[in-house]
């Protein structure tokens, strides 16, 4: 035979006992193979899974309620999602994310108007292009998870102080259409407009004893700025920048901020409770928009008898600010209550809940409060206003005792009673409510208690 044929055969023979080697070895490897666990699924697992929404801009990071700023148009605020699953954090990359830019005023302003205050691209990357603020969540795409809403508002941050409850976020060099006045000139030539606000703001919580809004978050002064918009409340502010500065002049709106905020605190339980009651009888006629108003007529008294209490004095702006407002409002007042018992008197109409037009509903609320203020104040103290104060501290957050919602009106004249702390129920009959005899006779002593602790 050729010997290259034999050494062909042999080579052959070698390989033939090497792969039989192989074949062997692989399965004694694999003896038993049905007791082995399967191999791990590199599919992921889309429970447990927490999408956070983030930026080193954050300004504001509150139980739950992030805002961050974006100071100007020339530079973009980088966002950052991330997964969290079992403790750990692992960033997402722009491929595994879409950023989805709303607003909380869905009444005004749909998603694509949002993203025409701030836009954010496919890379997070979120740009002011107009007054406003916004929110922006964002979507882990495998598993269609949304993340934390992170609120953007346009503008420098500002804050008075470490321990403040309100702060804003405002463009300094933003002057409102037909103003010729910047938010940058507003906090510089009145340098105490944030102080004045986280007072007021104070006094309205110790007014609902204790009870803070949007559990204790801190409150946001942002911009909206709609036509024909001037103030709302919730957490951001829902204002426009002529109700935050008077643009005629540039001086601060203290009252217009003051009101919409004493909104957010008649969430309150207590409070929520009076107005919406029975279709929300009080607060429709009236009291709903009287009530935010009560802690600003209370703060402008308090602060103009003792200013000093507050860190002021008489030769400031503030004090002059409300030393005007009270000047007007006191004759406004008492004509406003007047010439609503006139018409009652002249059988035009029967009461507060027949309002058929000819009297504002809100005004004449607040004159009853005012009124009764003013006329059992004493003769050196003209704006005594603890009337207000022992009110609003019946309402605080806390269900209310011996509640009817059918007897609403009795409620309230039993509690307008024990806050002027005089039984004024024939007064309040003549007024237009109808008050149950007996059921006032159960609440008055509870609540002149409650008043006068």
């Amino acid at each position: 035979m050729d010997k290259r044929l034999i050494l062909i055969v042999l080579v052959f023979l070698l390989i033939a006992l090497i792969f039989i080697f192989i074949k062997v070895i692989t399965n004694n490897d694999n003896k038993d193979g049905d007791n082995q666990p399967p191999p791990k699924s590199t599919t992921e697992s889309c429970e447990n899974i927490k999408v956070v929404l983030e930026s080193d801009n954050i300004v504001v990071n509150d139980n739950n309620f992030l805002l961050a700023n974006i100071p100007n148009k020339t530079n973009p605020v980088q966002l950052k999602a991330y997964k969290v699953v079992g403790g750990t954090k692992t960033f997402l990359s722009n491929d595994d994310v879409t950023y989805l830019v709303d607003h909380p005023v869905t009444w005004r302003i749909n998603k694509e108007q949002a993203s025409q205050i701030i836009s954010v691209n496919f890379q997070g990357q979120a740009r002011y292009l107009s007054e406003g603020y916004v929110f922006v969540v964002a979507n882990y795409n495998k598993c269609n998870i949304s993340s934390n809403k992170l609120f953007l508002a346009t503008g420098d941050f500002y804050k008075n102080s470490q321990n403040d409850n309100v702060v804003a976020v405002w463009p300094k060099d933003f002057k409102p259409l037909n103003s010729s006045y910047s938010f940058n000139q507003l906090m510089t030539g009145y340098p105490n407009y944030l102080r004045n606000i986280n007072k007021a703001y104070d006094v309205m919580a110790e007014l609902y004893r204790g009870f803070r809004p949007f559990n204790g978050n801190t409150q946001v002064l942002a911009l909206l700025d709609l036509p024909e918009h001037c103030g709302g409340n919730m957490n951001p502010l829902e204002t426009a920048p002529c109700c935050y500065m008077e643009c005629s002049n540039g001086e601060p709106q203290y009252n217009v901020v003051v009101h919409e905020v004493g909104h957010n605190f008649s969430y309150s339980l207590g409070m929520e409770q009076l107005t919406t009651a029975n279709n929300s009888k009080i607060g429709a006629a009236g009291f709903g928009e009287c009530v935010a108003s009560l802690p600003v007529i209370y703060y402008a008294k308090d602060f103009y008898t003792s200013p000093e209490k507050y860190g002021f004095s008489k030769n400031n702006f503030e004090w002059q600010y409300y030393k005007k407002f009270l000047e007007g409002d006191i004759p406004y007042s008492q004509g406003t209550l007047q010439d609503f018992e006139n018409m009652i008197n002249n059988k035009q109409i029967k009461g507060v809940f027949d309002n058929n037009g000819k009297f504002d509903g809100v005004a004449v609320f607040c004159s009853f409060f005012q009124q009764y203020a003013y006329e059992y104040a004493s003769s050196t103290n003209l704006y005594n206003h603890n009337m207000i104060r022992r009110f609003l501290r019946l309402f605080d957050d806390q269900k209310l005792y011996n509640f009817n919602d059918n007897k609403i009106e009795t409620y309230f004249s039993a509690a307008f009673s024990a806050a002027a702390g005089l039984d004024l129920k024939d007064k309040l009959q003549n007024w237009g409510f109808t008050i149950d005899s007996d059921y006032y006779q159960q609440l008055y002593p509870y609540l002149l208690n409650k008043s006068n602790n």
